[in-house]
């Protein structure tokens, strides 16, 4: 049996797929220009994989972190 696949990451999770810092994944979901959600209890953020993969894979307009 394979492993579930995670649908969002964690902000370091997400820093280390786009090859950046966290900060810089911080700055970008401040700005609208990465998707993110806070976790019941308002303080813990999670990216969405799939917004990420269309980011690294190029997505429509090829956004850079």
């Amino acid at each position: 049996m394979t492993a579930p696949t995670k649908l969002a990451v964690s902000i370091d999770e997400a820093a280390a797929m786009l090859s950046v810092n966290p900060r810089t994944v911080r700055r970008k979901i401040a700005a609208g220009l990465i998707p993110a959600f806070r976790l019941p209890g308002g303080r813990t953020l999670r990216v969405p994989v799939a917004a990420l993969e269309a980011i690294v894979g190029g997505g429509k307009g090829g956004a850079r972190p």
